[in-house]
């Protein structure tokens, strides 16, 4: 083992320690998160151990075959369950089960072409006890490039659907990442993949834990707190569109807590998937959403309009939604927010006596 790759263990085991230790301490994040921050560090953290191991066993005593061979097993096999279980650190996705079943059925696969030792897996061990890559190795690089490819396109669709932020993060990582990972693959000397991956996992350690900060964990739309701090710096005026779900308190008497926090989650994914193009969505309270538009010229009302009878029509296609209220306000810089609301709430009322005329003359109507 050279001093390069001693130097470079010491500071993969290190940062990954120090990560342990951010993660555990956060305030921000959630137990299930940290869960998944947790797995993920010590998942790379046997990864990294099981790559000295194959290093110090690499053309020692014919004995110790056994253990170069599990080392690197558990080395190639491990590898693609890092960025599933980094991926459920923000957002657990059903697509991820598959692919974690796709990751047990490749490590099955891993063990019984080592066993077969015909030379169509991802390394072979020969009688020397010496490593080699085998006609396998695609195999493995292609499950790794898969795994890290969903990762990081779904974290990019999760951010251009709700956020607009970030992105470049995203992005950069993820060809940081591609670098360190196709260095190694060229010249297998140069062992950088791991410090790379660690690198990746901090700075998407510090991307989510910037997210979380600025975002409501149920709805995924911004939350208050980035409300006041946009009113805070605001320099030219906005108009602010709130939407109430109404008649919330009977919801959450007639709905358990899971089954209420579908229905908002619904009910935030139609709000901010007709009014992102407008401005930015936040969650403004339990029962209210609302988005900042920057164009006051637009016909508000129209708009509010519009959005309702869409609103309506996605409960045909969904599931049974509650109804919701919409009012809105112009909003100046330095202008007391509370007086802003109550302007809107005004709106809303009149929204209300209106609505079911809205939908008596769209074309969704039963009259059509």
């Amino acid at each position: 083992m050279t001093d390069y790759f001693i130097a470079l263990s010491f500071v993969n085991i290190s940062t990954l320690l120090l990560l342990l230790v951010c993660i555990l301490t956060d305030t921000v994040i959630n137990k299930e998160q940290k869960k998944h921050f947790f797995i993920t560090v010590l998942v790379v953290f046997v990864i990294c151990v099981m790559e000295v191991l194959s290093i110090v066993f690499n053309g020692a005593s014919v004995k110790y075959k056994w253990i170069h061979i599990v080392s690197n097993y558990f080395g190639f096999s491990l590898t693609p369950f890092v960025a599933l279980s980094l991926m459920n650190s923000i957002y657990p996705n059903k697509k991820t089960r598959y692919l974690y079943i796709f990751c047990a059925v490749y490590s099955v696969w891993l063990m019984i072409s080592l066993i077969m030792n015909n030379g169509t897996s991802v390394f072979y061990i020969d009688e020397n006890n010496n490593y080699f890559r085998a006609k396998g190795f695609f195999v493995y690089v292609i499950v790794y490039a898969g795994c890290n490819v969903f990762f990081f396109v779904e974290n990019l669709v999760l951010s251009l659907r709700f956020w607009h932020t970030n992105n470049i993060m995203l992005l950069g990582t993820m060809l940081f990442l591609c670098a360190g990972t196709t260095i190694q693959i060229i010249n297998p000397k140069i062992q950088v993949t791991w410090l790379c991956v660690i690198i990746s996992i901090l700075l998407f350690y510090i991307y989510n834990d910037t997210l979380y900060q600025q975002i409501d964990e149920q709805t995924f739309l911004k939350n208050s707190n980035c409300l006041k701090k946009w009113h805070n710096s605001q320099k030219k005026d906005a108009v602010i569109v709130v939407a109430e779900i109404d008649n919330y308190s009977k919801l959450k008497m007639n709905y358990n807590r899971a089954n209420l926090t579908q229905i908002v989650l619904e009910v935030s994914k139609n709000f901010n998937d007709f009014f992102k193009k407008y401005g930015t969505c936040y969650r403004l309270g339990s029962e209210e959403l609302c988005v900042i538009i920057d164009n006051p010229t637009l016909d508000f009302d129209e708009l509010a309009k519009i959005f309702f009878i869409e609103y309506v029509k996605s409960n045909f296609k969904m599931q049974e939604l509650p109804l919701l209220s919409i009012g809105y306000a112009k909003i100046s810089p330095k202008q007391d927010f509370n007086q802003v609301l109550s302007t809107a709430d005004m709106k809303k009322r009149d929204f209300i006596k209106e609505r079911m005329d809205y939908l008596y003359k769209s074309p969704f109507s039963q009259k059509n």
